[in-house]
């Protein structure tokens, strides 16, 4: 065996390993939640407030300190994305990993202009959510 299918075979043994082992974790134990529907208190840029969302089919919807959001949710990765709007106007777009519990999530946050919060000191800020 030369050491072009040597290191072939071993990248298929790992790709198998990583597999499975993704495959155990994602359905087993810690498990990929499908539903993130609910009440969360959320800190944005060390302001707190509650991030309301209503899950349907991926599609999310609901409120983040009492204005409408809209974006989506991948339960295999545990993705979430959504933007803030301002009069039907997206003016932050967050992005995160909800945790394997489906309890937290984090990630960061982006802003569009100087009502969203965005300065000369940055346009790119932390969040963090817990399910109440």
């Amino acid at each position: 065996m030369n050491q072009k299918e040597l290191r072939n075979r071993i990248a298929i043994a790992m790709g198998v390993v990583l597999s499975s082992s993704t495959l155990l974790l994602g359905n087993g134990a810690l498990g990929n939640p499908s539903d993130i529907s609910g009440t969360w208190e959320i800190e944005a840029n060390k302001y707190t407030g509650t991030l309301v969302i209503d899950n349907n089919g991926g599609n999310i919807s609901g409120s983040v300190f009492d204005q409408s959001i809209e974006g989506f949710y991948i339960p295999d990765s545990r993705r979430i994305v959504f933007v803030r709007k301002k009069q039907g106007i997206p003016y932050q777009f967050y992005e995160g990993t909800v945790s394997s519990s489906g309890q937290q999530m984090s990630g960061e946050f982006h802003v569009w202009n100087s009502a969203g919060g965005a300065s000369t000191t940055g346009v790119d800020f932390n969040f963090s959510a817990t399910k109440k």
